[in-house]
């Protein structure tokens, strides 16, 4: 029964591999590195006063792509975003424009927190 349970977990983790997966290592405090071998290079980088947005996209339907940005300041993960978009010409088409002002916001409250350490 055992090697059953472990072939059925095994079949499973296979078929959910891919950037859902993926991103699912990838957490707030993760350094910059970690996010490089974890998700590989970001195919629609941007950036905004010094933070870092990887964006990734992945198809998991017949018309739909699941889109992950992975924002980074200092080399770690500060924010992580997820979204699902319709989409007929492929992943590229659905990215939506990136809302700064939150991200922005967590960058001043981090630089707030150093400049308050002894």
């Amino acid at each position: 029964m055992k090697p059953f349970i472990i072939l059925l977990l095994l079949g499973v983790l296979s078929a959910c591999s891919g950037m859902g997966t993926k991103a699912f290592l990838v957490e707030v405090g993760s350094s910059k590195a970690d996010v490089l071998s974890i998700m590989g290079t970001s195919p629609y980088p941007d950036s905004k006063d010094g933070v870092l947005a990887w964006r990734y996209a992945s198809k998991v339907g017949l018309r739909y792509c699941d889109y992950r940005e992975i924002f980074i300041f200092r080399d770690k993960v500060i924010h992580i975003n997820q979204y699902y978009h319709a989409s007929i010409g492929g992943c590229f088409t659905g990215l939506q424009k990136i809302d700064w002002g939150p991200i922005l916001v967590k960058v001043d409250e981090l630089n707030r927190q150093e400049s308050e350490k002894p």
